[in-house]
């Protein structure tokens, strides 16, 4: 080809129109295509090129042919185009085998980038009754080339590390005979000239004129004729245009999940995704903030400061404070110290930060700018709208005060030092001084009067060391899969406690005949975002068990259908007890976003459920100690509860009474990503041992502890991290010390949290000395884990809040020195860190 002769490449680029195919996809598909060219079709077809991602489909730079992906390509658009000005491009339906039609359209755009090339041979025709084509004498026909259509078929095509590609067949292909020693594709499956393997397809223009004619090798072999309509003509299309236009070619983009190659291509992509992220671990070695003893062998550069040079908070809020008058312009809320905002990512550099009502950020900060065009005393000015829950403290500070200081600790908003909050001249106070003193009387009046925790006799929260076998698995991939198997295989009572139990499938799974179920259930808020209400469940549960049932409404401070409360904000426990020295424990309720219903031999609906339901781990824990101590505890609490619910009629009262503010308004917007990889469970058997967890007063110092154990490694994936600063708190920020202390001693420390981790709690941890480039922030992650020099390991429900970590009523269990069980959650881990977090709040 020309191009080839002046030695200029080809540029093919291939951009998304679809919301499935993200730009992390282009590039590691246009990769193996990369490979594939230079490697494999390069040297057969004498042809050069380079394949790029194009971030945005609406801005192709010059010289680019492209591919885009998109959901709908329509019935007669699908595969080879020309513009108005004769340059090339394609159109490939998304779907979970893309790669493998993207790869097709680049290799027939690099050898007929006209779509107009024909190449003369031997004509074929069908024989052996109908079983095969074969040439025809000394016929002659002119073959549209088409390099991947007559090993079309998926059985031909082969992986470049986990990207499918196209077979394709050589200019051999149009030799007048064949020979054993040439090789007429790339597979090696096309063993002669012009053979059509099975689903291949082979076209040539039409010898009487009027269109093409093709043989097709679809259900059986068969050379049917492709008119062409009088107006297609007309429009002057390129010929391989033209016959996709005419002809239902077949598409490769949505391969039977169930399929042997997409099998193949499953597994490639979980093992190589595993060995990547370990293999980029090889490379984090040296951490990114090295302790200052490793100064004298690397250099005092190698040290970076834990903080940037110029101002001290204490300094900006001075500055703040000065000139509070100047920055009380209209649409102003608040100003504080902080720090700068790069793509919703908090950076080291101060600034002040500040809150315009919602819609005035553009005002604002004009406004500013006009009476400080370069900042205050250096720091530059950051001016953010207000989020929802800003904007609604300052509208409605009494119910924003009574959800803040409630069961769900994400909702608080963060306090910073020197902050300041404009109010308008006739306030007394500002709404958010009011919410303040509201959450401070809502926290005295708990204080007061919670009654006393008791511990079950008989039991202790030391760790079990005995012969037991763990079932660990992780949702959304598994965690319904094996919570049925444990409701609907065991013997016998059961023992719960629970946060939150509003999932009807599993509601249906627990098994009623000749069994008891003794049940402690919170009652959270948000009552409209799930498929029946907490009353519900306890209505069929009631019906179902009758007199075998034995509810109780937990003790918490906010649960309006019992009289007395021993957890402030949260019984958040979430664990089961068989009579067979069975026990459950996660981070996952009983709701369908915690223990959906997945199905992943349909890998596209597996994905759908997924990117709509929380990442939890969950443990199966066949041991008579850790059964015995839970048991134990379970049945306290139902005891204790029993005595102190409601009567009827209060809380039929309470269950009718609307929440105190919608969910809408409180919910943060998650855009997940795709799901990558799906892990089964595992299990792992022999002498354990595993330390109960529970809070209140038995979590913090075993895990403070393990924390200043770590070694080499800390990594954890958690709802939120929470500084709190309060007054009693202290030993809930100590664990944040704690991280900050590894941190500055170099160990590999990670932190995967969730969209509650917003920009202005990650610069709260910043002032404490967490490094920002150690958290990532990853959609729908609802897990409490850890995984310590890579061998033990942490499964809870903890958040890690002062409530959390202190106060309300959660579990968990410390598994130590099992690197089998580290390594099966450090896959999972590290799959989620290199696949579904990023260092974005937004």
């Amino acid at each position: 080809m020309a191009s080839a002769d002046i030695g200029l490449p080809f540029q093919i680029g291939i951009a998304s129109r679809s919301p499935f195919v993200s730009l992390d996809d282009l590039v590691k598909v246009t990769a193996a295509i990369n490979l594939q060219i230079s490697r494999d079709f390069a040297p057969i077809w004498g042809v050069s090129a380079s394949i790029v991602a194009v971030p945005n489909p609406d801005a192709i730079d010059p010289g680019i042919w492209p591919i885009f992906v998109q959901d709908d390509i329509g019935a007669n658009a699908a595969g080879f185009h020309l513009t108005r000005r004769n340059q090339p491009f394609a159109l490939v339906e998304s779907g979970p085998t893309w790669s493998l039609t993207a790869s097709h359209e680049c290799l027939e755009l690099l050898a007929d980038p006209t779509g107009n090339r024909v190449y003369p041979s031997v004509a074929i025709q069908i024989v052996g009754n109908g079983l095969d084509f074969a040439d025809q004498g000394d016929s002659k026909l002119e073959y549209l080339v088409e390099v991947c259509d007559p090993c079309e078929d998926e059985a031909c095509a082969y992986l470049i590390n986990d990207i499918l590609v196209s077979d394709f067949y050589t200019p051999r292909y149009f030799d007048p005979t064949g020979l054993a020693s040439v090789r007429y594709s790339f597979s090696g499956k096309i063993t002669r000239p012009r053979q059509v393997l099975k689903n291949g397809y082979l076209s040539w223009l039409d010898p009487s004129g009027g269109g093409f004619r093709q043989a097709r090798n679809f259900n059986q072999p068969e050379i049917i004729r492709i008119p062409v309509p009088p107006d297609t003509e007309a429009a002057g299309l390129p010929l391989r245009g033209l016959l996709d236009r005419l002809s239902q070619r077949p598409q490769q983009s949505n391969l039977d999940p169930k399929d042997a190659l997409s099998l193949k291509q499953d597994r490639r992509q979980n093992w190589l995704g595993i060995a990547a992220v370990r293999r980029a671990a090889q490379y984090q070695i040296m951490p990114p903030r090295l302790p200052n003893a490793a100064a004298a062998l690397f250099g005092a550069a190698a040290t970076l400061p834990a903080e940037p040079p110029g101002p001290s908070m204490a300094d900006v809020a001075k500055l703040i404070a000065d000139n509070r008058d100047k920055l009380n312009v209209v649409g102003v809320m608040s100003a504080r110290p902080g720090r700068q905002l790069v793509n919703g990512w908090p950076q080291a550099e101060r600034a002040i930060v500040v809150i315009s009502e919602p819609g005035q950020q553009e005002g604002v900060r004009a406004r500013l700018n006009s009476v400080f065009p370069d900042g205050i005393g250096g720091v530059p000015l950051d001016v953010r709208d207000a989020s929802p829950l800003q904007n609604f403290r300052r509208t409605n500070p009494q119910a924003y005060a009574a959800v803040a200081s409630g069961p769900r600790d994400e909702y608080e908003l963060p306090d910073f030092p020197g902050e300041i909050h404009f109010g308008s001249a006739d306030q007394e106070q500002t709404p958010e001084a009011q919410a303040a003193a509201l959450m401070g009387a809502a926290r005295t009046r708990r204080a007061r009067v919670p009654l006393d925790y008791t511990r079950p006799a008989g039991v202790s929260l030391d760790p079990v060391e005995e012969d037991m076998m763990l079932d660990l698995h992780a949702g959304p991939d598994a965690g319904w899969q094996l919570l049925k198997s444990f409701l609907t295989e065991g013997p016998g009572d059961l023992v719960v406690g629970m946060y939150d139990f509003t999932a009807p499938h599993i509601n249906e799974a627990i098994d009623s005949e000749g069994g008891k179920l003794t049940l402690t259930l919170d009652h959270p808020p948000g009552k409209a975002t799930r498929e029946q209400t907490i009353e519900d469940t306890e209505a069929n549960l009631q019906n179902a068990f009758k007199d075998r049932l034995s509810f109780a409404w937990a003790l918490e401070g906010h649960n309006k259908m019992v009289t007395e409360f021993i957890y402030p904000n949260a019984y958040h426990i979430k664990v089961a007890v068989r009579p067979d020295n069975v026990m459950w424990l996660s981070s996952g309720n009983w709701n369908t976003t915690n223990q959906p219903e997945i199905d992943l031999t349909d890998r596209d609906a597996a994905i759908a459920t997924a990117k709509a339901s929380d990442r939890d781990w969950h443990v199966i824990a066949h041991s008579p100690g850790l059964s015995k101590v839970f048991r134990a505890y379970l049945l306290e609490d139902s005891r204790v509860a029993l005595q102190h619910q409601a009567d009827a009629a209060l809380a039929a009262v309470a269950a009718a009474a609307p929440d105190e503010v919608p969910d809408a308004l409180l919910a943060v917007e998650a855009r997940p990503k795709s799901t990558v990889t799906f892990f089964p469970p595992h299990s792992v058997t022999g002498r354990l041992k595993v330390r109960p967890l529970l809070t209140p007063k038995d979590y913090q110092p075993h895990i403070l502890d393990l924390i200043k154990s770590a070694e080499t490694s800390f990594w954890m994936q958690t709802q939120y991290i929470k500084f709190s600063g309060k007054d009693g708190d202290e030993d809930h920020d100590a664990l944040i010390a704690a991280l900050a202390d590894r941190i500055a001693k170099g160990l590999d420390v990670r932190l995967i949290t969730s969209e509650f981790e917003s920009a202005d709690m990650i610069e709260l941890l910043m002032n404490r000395g967490i490094d920002n480039r150690v958290l990532r922030v990853q959609p729908h992650v609802h897990n409490k884990g850890m995984i310590v020099d890579h061998k033990s390991v942490v499964v809870s429900s903890q958040n890690w809040s002062a409530d959390g970590t202190l106060r309300n009523r959660d579990a968990g269990l410390i598994i130590y020195d099992c690197p089998e069980a580290a390594r099966y959650f450090e896959q999972i881990f590290l799959h989620d860190w290199a696949h579904l977090a990023a260092q974005s709040t937004t």
